[in-house]
C-alpha cells in the first residue's frame, strides 16, 4: 500500500521569525552538471539512515528505498543547488511522519566527490553521501525496473539546463523577498487563490480549490527551483497561481508585483504580497 500525503496548511500566517533559514544555495559547493546526480545511489553519512539505503533520482522524481519499504517525492537541481521533497510512502514506512526526511529537507546544495557526491545543507555541512549503487541484473522491482532507466532528452533539456537570463526589465527577487503569502494580479474570486513561501524552504498554495505544495530555493538572485506534489483534481474558480510556481524557473520583481518564467523565460504569472 502507498500514503500520498497532503500539504500542511499554512494559510493562516506568513510572518517569518527572525533569523529563520534562508533559502539560497551556499557559495561553497562549486558547480556541476545537475544530469550526473540521476542515477541510483547508495546513501550514506545521513543522520538516521540504516545502512543499506538506496536513493534513485530519475527525471524529477525519487524514490528512497528503506528496508521498511519505499518512499517517495520528488527533486530538482541546477548547477550548484539541489532539493527534494518526500509526498508519498509505501509497506511499512507509511507513518505519521513519513514525509519527514531531515537530511532530505535540509539539503540545499552538492558537490561532486572522487566516487559520487556530498550533499550540502544552507550553510555548506555534509548531511549525506552518495556514491553509485550496483545495477541489478534482473529487473527487480523494487530497484531494476528505474536504475537503468534513462532520462529523456525533453526531460533533460526542461530540468536540466540553464534558464536563460532574467528580463533587464525585471529586479532579480532573492530568498527574503519571497517569504509570505502571495495573491495573483488581477484575479478576486472568493475561494482565495495563493501561495505561501516559508523560510523553511516549503511551499504551498490553492488554485481555489486544490492544493499544492513542495519546496524551493534560489541557487542566485532570480535563479530559482522549486518541488511541487501532492495536488488534488477539483474545479472552481480561481486561478493557477500554485501551478506557476511549480514551473517557475526565473523570478524577479515589476515593482511590487513578483513575476514567474519558466525555463525557457516566459511569463508564466504574477502575483503581489497579500495584505498583513
Amino acid at each position: 500500500m502507498a500514503l500520498a500525503f497532503a500539504a500542511a496548511s499554512t494559510t493562516s500566517g506568513c510572518a517569518t521569525a527572525e533569523g529563520a533559514t534562508v533559502r539560497t544555495a551556499p557559495a561553497t559547493a562549486g558547480t556541476a552538471e545537475p544530469i550526473g546526480l540521476v542515477g541510483l545511489w547508495d546513501v550514506s553519512d545521513a543522520d538516521g539512515e540504516r545502512e543499506g539505503t538506496r536513493l534513485r533520482l530519475g527525471g524529477g522524481e525519487l524514490e528512497l528505498l528503506r528496508e521498511c519499504g519505499t518512499l517517495g517525492g520528488w527533486w530538482r537541481a541546477g548547477e550548484r543547488a539541489v532539493i527534494a521533497h518526500v509526498d508519498s510512502a509505501s509497506g511499512d514506512c507509511v507513518t505519521s511522519s513519513s514525509h519527514e526526511v531531515g537530511w532530505l529537507d535540509a539539503m540545499a546544495a552538492y558537490r561532486a566527490i572522487d566516487d559520487g557526491w556530498q550533499l550540502l545543507d544552507a550553510d555548506g555541512e555534509v548531511v549525506a553521501s552518495l556514491t553509485a549503487a550496483p545495477v541489478p541484473e534482473t529487473n527487480d522491482p523494487q530497484t531494476g525496473s528505474f536504475a537503468a532507466a534513462p532520462v529523456s532528452e525533453e526531460t533533460a533539456h526542461v530540468l536540466f539546463t540553464d534558464p536563460p537570463p532574467l528580463p533587464a526589465a525585471l529586479t532579480p527577487a532573492s530568498s527574503g523577498d519571497l517569504i509570505g503569502r502571495w495573491e495573483p494580479v488581477g484575479i478576486s474570486a472568493p475561494t482565495e487563490p495563493h501561495v505561501v513561501f516559508l523560510a523553511s524552504g516549503t511551499w504551498d498554495g490553492s488554485d481555489g480549490c486544490n492544493s499544492l505544495h513542495g519546496r524551493w530555493i534560489f541557487e542566485d538572485d532570480g535563479d530559482l527551483l522549486t518541488t511541487a506534489g501532492g495536488s488534488t483534481d477539483a474545479g472552481c474558480e480561481g486561478s493557477l497561481a500554485p501551478y506557476w510556481v511549480m514551473g517557475a524557473r526565473l523570478a524577479g520583481f515589476d515593482g511590487d508585483e513578483l513575476v514567474l518564467l519558466d525555463d525557457a523565460g516566459g511569463e508564466l504569472g504574477r502575483l503581489v504580497r497579500a495584505d498583513p
